[in-house]
């Protein structure tokens, strides 16, 4: 490969490639990138960090092949072990392909995302995955980890702990066995402040799930993505007031709400009503739950009212965005909402499952 004189300045290329990561589909991307890096040398050491930057193993005899030759590729140019920003594993990992990953984990100095999806993770990828102090975001889908050990803390006190720089967390589908290797931290996770879960459906996931959160004092973002039916641990779902004071944004099932916004300065709040169809004096409670005024609010399946209108306009001056889907709506209700609000300040957007659906946004 010959170098060849850069016809753009050095600075600009790294916002050249920028854009050529975002091309779509995703493959173009790629194509793309790898184009660029047989032109010349000096473009080949610009761009080739990209290629690695996202590590995927989706179950393919290729990716299985890509591990032993990304393995080479760390012995013979040992910065690209920094190379890899996040990692994608959603294949079962082979008792013969244990060691190469094994391998692969011990390399991976600067991750800073890992999702892990439909699969066992290999005990020593566990290891170093939760010991890497880069790691800023770790997602789980259908994961079991309820056999995998949790490190001691480090008797180094500027190491950190295990996961001690881990910022968000987010689990899909029965998180109980998820969670259970973080319980036996022995720090709590400081800097974490954003979790994404499903809605809890058993009194042992509302348990586990108080535990771990008493474990993030300073989480600001709860959202319940998933609903569970709940008729086995609502009524025994008790949250104890000092837990997660920071919170800012939480989304969930009503009955949720009720137990994670009051008292907290909750500003983004998303509300869905789920089966139960709520009346409006439950609503106008739910308005006046957070300890501030709400700048964000979405309500999904609610009855609709003049009253409730009105009171969200008054109880919240700082509100800039609203979204309501409405349970039955035969009228627009457009000149109320031009009466109660000044336009010009947030988006509003209403929806009805009567055929109606009014969408304005400024």
């Amino acid at each position: 490969m010959s170098r060849t004189p850069m016809i753009f300045l050095l600075e600009l290329w790294p916002h050249i490639l920028d854009q050529a990561d975002l091309l779509e589909p995703p493959k173009v991307a790629r194509e793309t990138i790898q184009s660029i890096c047989v032109t010349c040398q000096d473009l080949q050491y610009l761009a080739q960090p990209r290629l690695f930057r996202r590590l995927s193993f989706r179950g393919s005899i290729r990716d299985r092949d890509r591990v032993h030759s990304i393995n080479d590729l760390f012995q013979r140019v040992p910065e690209s072990r920094r190379w890899p920003k996040e990692m994608h594993l959603s294949m079962p990992v082979r008792e013969g392909d244990r060691p190469a990953f094994a391998n692969l984990a011990m390399q991976l100095g600067d991750l800073k995302k890992a999702f892990i999806a439909y699969t066992d993770i290999p005990l020593p990828l566990w290891i170093h995955l939760i010991s890497l102090p880069s790691l800023l975001t770790l997602s789980f889908i259908d994961s079991d980890l309820a056999t995998l050990p949790f490190p001691e803390p480090q008797p180094n006190p500027k190491s950190g702990g295990a996961l001690s720089n881990l910022h968000t967390l987010t689990i899909a589908g029965q998180y109980v066995n998820t969670l259970s290797p973080l319980q036996h931290s022995q720090e709590p996770f400081l800097q974490m402040t954003s979790l994404k879960l499903d809605s809890p459906s058993t009194p042992e996931a509302g348990k586990c799930l108080i535990k771990f959160l008493l474990r993030c004092p300073r989480l600001q973002i709860l959202e319940f993505a998933r609903d569970q039916p709940a008729v086995l641990v609502r009524d025994s779902f008790t949250l104890p007031a000092s837990v997660i004071p920071d919170l800012q944004s939480f989304s969930g099932l009503l009955w949720l709400v009720k137990h994670f916004v009051p008292g907290r300065p909750v500003s983004r709040l998303s509300i869905r009503c789920g089966a139960y169809s709520p009346d409006i004096i439950s609503m106008l409670d739910i308005i006046h739950l957070p300890s501030t005024p709400l700048e964000e609010l979405s309500m999904t399946s609610v009855p609709w009212g003049d009253e409730l209108l009105c009171q969200i306009a008054e109880s919240s001056p700082l509100l800039r965005r609203l979204e309501i889907m409405i349970v039955c709506l035969a009228t627009s209700p457009t000149h109320l909402v031009s009466q109660c609000f000044n336009w010009n300040r947030f988006l509003l957007k209403l929806q009805s499952n009567a055929g109606m659906a009014p969408n304005s946004s400024l």
